[in-house]
C-alpha cells in the first residue's frame, strides 16, 4: 500500500510523521480541489432542471436525538477502528498518549477501557448535540423570523 501512496502522493516516504501531515495535507487539497471543479460543472449542467423548480425556504430544526446519535455513532465507531490499529501496529505508532489525554481515567488498551472511552465517547456527544442544536436551532429561527417580516414588508407596499 505504501507504494501506491508514494505514486499518488508525491514527497509521501512512509509512515513518519512528515509524510503522515505531507499526505493529509495533499489529500485535503486534492478534495477541495476536485469540489472546485465538479460542483460548477454539476450546476452548470442542471441549470435548467432547476430554473423550473421554485423553491420555497424553510428553517432548518436540529433534533438533539438525531444529532446526538449521529455524533455517538460516527465517533464511537472512529474510536473503535483507532483501538484496532492501536492494537496492530508498534507501541512509537499507537495513539495511546492521545487516550490518555482526551479520555480522563483511559490508561491501556484493555476491554474496560475501551468501555469507559465509549461512556466518555457518549457524554462528549451529548454535550456537544446539546450545543450544536441550540445554537442552530436559535440562528434558524432568527432568521426565519428575520425573512417573514421582510415578506411582510414586501407584501405590504
Amino acid at each position: 500500500m505504501h507504494k501506491i501512496w508514494g505514486i499518488l502522493l508525491p514527497g509521501f516516504n512512509g509512515l513518519d510523521s512528515l509524510s503522515i501531515v505531507l499526505g493529509l495535507l495533499e489529500v485535503s487539497l486534492g478534495a477541495y480541489t476536485l469540489g472546485y471543479v465538479l460542483v460548477p460543472v454539476y450546476n452548470y449542467l442542471t441549470r435548467e432542471m432547476v430554473s423550473e423548480h421554485k423553491m420555497e425556504v424553510k428553517p432548518i430544526i436540529v433534533r438533539f436525538k438525531t444529532l446526538f446519535v449521529t455524533f455517538a455513532v460516527y465517533v464511537s465507531i472512529l474510536f473503535t477502528l483507532c483501538l484496532l490499529y492501536d492494537l496492530i501496529v508498534p507501541p512509537e505508532y499507537q495513539m495511546l498518549a492521545l487516550w490518555k489525554l482526551l479520555l480522563p481515567g483511559f490508561t491501556s488498551l484493555t476491554f474496560p477501557n475501551y468501555l469507559l472511552g465509549l461512556a466518555e465517547i457518549s457524554i462528549y456527544s451529548a454535550y456537544t448535540a446539546f450545543i450544536f442544536s441550540k445554537t442552530i436551532n436559535n440562528f434558524e429561527r432568527a432568521e426565519s423570523k428575520k425573512s417573514e417580516e421582510d415578506y411582510l414588508k414586501g407584501v405590504g407596499k
